[in-house]
């Protein structure tokens, strides 16, 4: 009895090799998705803006981007670009973005970059030197030797004017 004519007489056929135990990784396309053009999720949008009056017909916006980067853009009008030439602009939009893809990479890493380093806790305040550090409010006289001394209020019997 072959496979058919079993499946046809209500036999169950496990025709499956083994279970697949791989682990399925979840894609996060906002954040991990590669910069290498043949891996990363490419958006291309037509807008098609309201009437304005111009002879031209309607302007139509069109951009390609990857990732959340700045898109390449196009504006014409309707009268400019038929619908047969569209794909052959998207063409030469999809190998500018191609082309720049090192250049938004590299942009990437330097914000991310500096993302890290206004995050990161400011460094340590330097320690003072070691030894007494005398303001210049605080009265002192000099010694023989030329060092600072202070000078206490009972020492010279005089108070504080503050």
């Amino acid at each position: 009895m072959s496979d058919e004519d079993k499946k046809d007489a209500g036999v169950t056929v496990d025709t499956s090799t083994k279970p697949d135990t791989t682990e399925k990784k979840k894609f996060k396309p906002l954040t991990e998705d590669p910069y290498t053009y043949a891996d990363c999720i490419i958006s291309a949008t037509i807008n098609w803006m309201p009437e304005d009056g111009e002879p031209g017909g309607r302007q139509m916006v069109i951009a390609v981007r990857n990732h959340q980067d700045q898109p390449i853009v196009r504006f014409c009008r309707e009268a400019e670009l038929s619908l047969e030439d569209i794909p052959e602009l998207l063409g030469d939009m999809l190998n500018q973005l191609r082309e720049d893809m090192p250049n938004r990479k590299m942009a990437m890493l330097e914000a991310k970059a500096n993302e890290k380093k206004k995050k990161s806790p400011a460094p340590a305040a330097t320690a003072e030197p070691e030894g007494t550090i005398i303001s210049t409010s605080t009265p002192f006289e000099i010694t023989k030797n030329g060092s600072k001394k202070p000078v206490t209020a009972t020492a010279t019997g005089q108070q504080s004017l503050f």
